[in-house]
């Protein structure tokens, strides 16, 4: 079945940003690996797909027999509804089917079968990118307005349709059209019976690795830690050396737990307006502009959200206390106290109300924000995470030489980290290798390499002048990943790969500026016997060209 047909032949009707409309060219760092091709495409049915996801517009339905149906409304109020089942002559195959011929249709379809099946594993990948970028669920004109405003934004749903249309190529042999007849009209009473799938289940799919990563909640990780304060609300702080994925960890927790995520970095040039919010001026009048403080405050007053502070040391000093103050805890009787203070005159018949739209709950603890024209913001503590990174330390450039006595007094968890966890690293690995079986023997292979380099770096026999650290690793996979896609065995490309990155990175200088051969020989060696001990399989990478 020929797929993607028609993706690229409707006018953008959504976002408006010059990069996504029809026939705008994919950024460079957009572009998927399952293709060679050059100059590609932005597909804007693909981009409404995900539209239509994100902001809960998709009915899905699904069978245990697996059969799935997508439905949803168009803007010209059309009823699309998109069928995917199992197939028994084949059950390699899987059979779809359309109710309207509306470009985003197949794209729908798409999406959730990455997000129930094992189907399109890439195509998950950049749903989950997508994903943390935007937040999920988000409101619409919040969507609407992203792309002005994260440019991440642009480059991950361009990845999206990138990705989804390659792989959809690819994967053509393996989906048969309503053209099978009898076949269908079997089938067709059952996906029309479906049972629904809930938001929440969508949810956990975007941001979950499935079986693959350890569950949450068993407390036997930092990123458990995390997952389980995030339940409660409260504040963390991640400290540790550059490339432990102190951020890429804050970046897994978000998309485990799917929460909102307002992000901030630290910088001496900051100013309180800056977090807080400020007037802008404006034609006929000046509005108030939320800065990104107020707007978590704001989020988390309807649903959990994570507050990310990189950096936090590199604020200055007397910053941090726009931090400190807006961590203090209320109860809620401290909370309508502070209400009745600065609304006395207020009548009690529009005071009551007020504080109940406020207040949501009597038995929460609160954080408040006060904003310069004088109004409040009140987040229960139960919806609003902080999680804040640094690099503590001398040999660190920073602004503030230590933490602040009053922010470390109000932080529930410091962490340290002297290494990645694994559970963070390797869905980020596979994203990089490819979810193909070259990506996962890759991914493997470097994981383990990885693993052994730094066991050896603890016990100091090998003369190592520091461990394999996942930047490295990162870029380890992807100089292999191109070596095979060129048509090199996965043993000669990990190796090849290995001298250029993780052999450099380890393996100490010796006083006229060479590598010291005797430890480089030995990490080779140590590779080889990582290689020995895997199964490696010589499989042609899947490339195909529009």
């Amino acid at each position: 079945m020929k797929i993607f047909t028609n993706v690229f032949s409707e006018a953008e009707s959504f976002f408006n940003h010059p990069e996504l409309r029809k026939d705008a060219t994919i950024r460079q760092a957009a572009m998927s690996t399952l293709s060679s091709k050059g100059k590609r495409m932005y597909s804007t049915a693909i981009g409404k797909a995900y539209v239509y996801l994100s902001t809960g517009e998709l009915t899905i339905l699904q069978t245990k027999e697996g059969s799935i149906k997508v439905s949803y409304m168009t803007s010209d109020n059309q009823v699309v509804e998109a069928h995917s089942l199992p197939n028994r002559a084949d059950p390699a195959k899987r059979l779809w089917m359309f109710t309207h011929a509306d470009p985003s249709a197949q794209p729908a379809l798409a999406i959730v079968e990455a997000l129930l099946s094992p189907n399109w594993p890439e195509t998950m990948m950049a749903v989950r990118q997508a994903a943390y970028e935007s937040g999920h669920p988000v409101p619409t004109d919040e969507l609407r307005g992203l792309p002005g405003t994260n440019d991440q934004f642009v480059t991950a749903i361009m990845h999206l349709s990138d990705t989804m249309y390659y792989e959809g190529k690819a994967q053509e042999s393996l989906i048969v059209t309503e053209d099978d007849k009898p076949v269908m009209a079997d089938y067709h009473t059952k996906a029309t019976t479906n049972d629904g799938v809930r938001p929440e289940r969508i949810s956990k799919a975007i941001s979950a690795e499935g079986d693959r990563l350890a569950q949450p909640g068993s407390g036997s990780s930092n990123t458990d830690l995390l997952i389980q304060l995030t339940q409660r609300g409260g504040v963390a702080m991640l400290v540790g050396p550059p490339a432990t994925f102190k951020t890429e960890t804050v970046k897994y927790v978000i998309m485990k737990t799917g929460s909102q995520v307002v992000k901030m970095r630290g910088s001496p040039g900051v100013e309180d307006r800056d977090f807080i919010g400020t007037i802008i001026p404006g034609d006929p009048t000046p509005h108030w502009e939320d800065g990104p403080l107020a707007r978590a405050f704001s989020m988390a007053y309807f649903k959990p959200t994570i507050i990310h502070i990189d950096e936090i040391l590199r604020y200055l000093p007397e910053t941090l206390n726009t931090f400190i103050t807006a961590m203090d805890e209320l109860s809620y009787n401290d909370a309508l106290a502070v209400l009745k203070s600065k609304y006395h005159t207020m009548p009690a018949n529009e005071f009551g109300p007020m504080v109940d739209s406020l207040l949501q709950r009597k038995d929460d603890r609160f954080y408040m924000l006060e904003l310069p024209n004088g109004q409040m913001l009140f987040a229960p503590k139960r919806h609003l995470t902080w999680m804040m990174t640094t690099n503590w330390g001398e040999d660190h450039l920073q602004v503030a030489n230590n933490v602040d006595s009053a922010l470390l007094s109000r932080t529930d968890l410091i962490i340290d980290y002297t290494r990645a966890e694994r559970t963070v690293t390797q869905p980020i690995y596979q994203d990089v290798a490819g979810s193909d079986t070259v990506g996962n023997e890759l991914a493997k292979i470097v994981s383990e390499f990885e693993d052994a380099l730094y066991h050896e770096y603890e016990k100091g026999e090998m003369g190592l002048s520091r461990p394999m650290d996942p930047r490295k690793s990162i870029a380890m996979l992807k100089a292999a990943r191109s070596a095979v896609n060129a048509g090199m065995s996965i043993p000669d490309a990990i190796q090849q790969a290995a001298s250029v990155t993780a052999v450099p990175h380890c393996v100490p200088r010796a006083p006229n500026g060479t590598l010291v051969e005797a430890t480089k020989v030995t990490v080779l060696n140590l590779l080889k016997n990582v290689l020995k001990a895997t199964t490696v399989f010589n499989v042609p990478s899947r490339r195909v060209s529009k």
